[in-house]
């Protein structure tokens, strides 16, 4: 099971334009983005912030799936799917958004209607940590932002209060990097699909032939 999780994973890097080879997955993708080599090991260590998050909403689709009994790569799937939304891994196009807006105007245009609105600035604040992403602010630390990017981000966290996002790192380090607008989104998913299948393998080998079945209970108006 591990060596098919292993394919699989290979699989997800060459169809985000990794280059072939047998060489680690952060290499490849590196290479494929035409990377210089001093910058290999941040890929790296993106990905390996993003492996696992407790029970996700992803980590839970793709444990279910696995508790049916489907293949590996159908629990890679599931995790994918639940990926995609805007509160999720899609949360990266909106932090893009953004950053393409401060491109167009400034930060203190975008972050002062944002303030104004009362909308939520994507990338900063993140509901399971108060304090601060862990993640984020390890992936950060290993790199210098752009100093645009790195004025807005010290602007919005003396305004609000509230700390990047693994979604702004990510945007961040493409921004720095000129990495290609689906590497964000490339970097959160390949780090998690590693997440995903352990949880699924896990599902598997720790509990066979049980499945995940929650039930529900109807609270409406009783039917006469």
């Amino acid at each position: 099971m591990r060596e098919e999780a292993a394919s699989l994973v290979g699989r997800l890097v060459s169809a985000f334009g990794a280059r072939q080879g047998d060489e680690p997955v952060h290499i490849r993708l590196a290479k494929g983005w035409k990377l210089e080599p001093a910058s290999f090991d941040l890929i790296r260590r993106a990905m390996v912030l993003l492996a696992d998050q407790e029970l996700t909403n992803s980590v839970f689709a793709a444990r279910i799936a696995a508790s049916t009994g489907a293949c590996l790569g159908a629990c890679m799937l599931a995790g994918l799917a639940a990926t995609s939304g805007p509160l999720h891994g899609g949360a990266s196009i909106r932090v893009q958004g953004l950053l393409k807006e401060i491109d167009r105007t400034s930060a203190d245009e975008v972050i002062q209607r944002h303030l104004e609105s009362g909308w939520p600035i994507p990338g900063f604040g993140h509901y399971m940590y108060p304090d601060g992403d862990p993640p984020a602010a390890s992936l950060l630390e290993a790199f210098e932002p752009r100093a645009r990017l790195k004025r807005t981000i010290a602007k919005v966290s003396a305004s609000t209060g509230l700390a990047p996002t693994i979604d702004l790192a990510l945007a961040t380090l493409a921004d720095r990097y000129n990495l290609p607008d689906d590497a964000p989104f490339a970097l959160f998913v390949i780090g998690r699909s590693l997440g995903w299948l352990a949880h699924s393998i896990e599902q598997v080998l720790a509990n066979p032939g049980a499945m995940i079945r929650p039930r529900a209970r109807y609270v409406g108006t009783p039917f006469q």
